[in-house]
């Protein structure tokens, strides 16, 4: 789900409209520059993969030639009828050699870097892929607590690793994990299944999964009042208005709101 100013007025109590432009505006910036970010290096990978065909196609060609100049050279040698037309088809034979492994050995190391960096931009390319469905994934979630969103990604990309597969006639991540609950499932998926656990639950409003009862995760000790000027935290108040809304209405009286 999207975060408009409807959702956070309806998930955050008495969220002031600052407050609200504030959490839209970073999670617009967010988007765009993850947008562009993946554009630009989508970009720059193309063109790296366009230089190593180039490299590539010239090595093969460069070789052909190489190799018919030598057959010609060979041919003059066996054909020459003296001793010294035979010793200056042979200098020019090595010659001809000497430069080929240079122009060869230059062209090897070209190709080798270009490679090198193609190899880099693409895991930088798959990761913010990665990142993009994953953030696609969460925003599909319908109570998914919007400051847990960035403590909700470090635990997933430490639990799971993905490989760029094909899944269902197209290109995608799948989970590459040993583990049988998460093994060759989407990013979506696998988000999902982290999702239903215990731990992937306190990432929720009313630690729910969505369309069920309310679940009964135990609820942790606050030992400063959320509502509080010194300990204002918007993340702590929405804990303690789902899981004790007593306690929560007497925190909220005492600091005055």
């Amino acid at each position: 789900m999207p975060i408009t100013n409807e959702f956070l007025t309806g998930v955050i109590e008495a969220i002031t409209p600052e407050q609200s432009a504030a959490i839209l505006k970073e999670a617009e910036e967010s988007e765009k520059g993850l947008k562009i970010n993946r554009d630009d290096l989508k970009k720059e990978r193309d063109g790296f993969e366009a230089k190593v065909k180039e490299l590539t196609t010239g090595y093969g060609t460069k070789e052909a030639d190489f190799l018919k100049q030598i057959e010609g050279l060979n041919a003059q040698i066996k054909a020459a009828g003296g001793e010294e037309l035979k010793a200056i088809h042979e200098a020019e034979k090595r010659n001809m050699l000497d430069l080929h492994n240079s122009k060869m050995s230059e062209l090897e190391k070209l190709l080798e870097q270009a490679k090198s960096a193609n190899d880099s931009l693409n895991s930088e390319y798959m990761k913010v892929l990665k990142n993009t469905e994953l953030d696609r994934a969460m925003d599909a979630l319908p109570n998914l607590i919007p400051e847990r969103k960035n403590i909700l990604r470090d635990v997933f990309w430490s639990r799971h690793s993905f490989e760029y597969k094909e899944y269902k006639g197209k290109m995608t991540m799948l989970n590459s994990s040993n583990d049988e609950a998460y093994k060759y499932k989407t990013i979506e998926d696998s988000l999902k299944a982290l999702i239903n656990t215990e731990e992937g639950k306190s990432f929720l409003l009313n630690n729910n999964t969505g369309g069920g009862a309310t679940g009964s995760g135990s609820v942790k000790t606050i030992a400063n009042n959320p509502w509080a000027k010194e300990h204002w935290n918007i993340t702590e108040q929405i804990l303690m208005l789902k899981e004790k809304p007593e306690l929560a209405a007497q925190m909220k009286a005492q600091a005055g709101k």
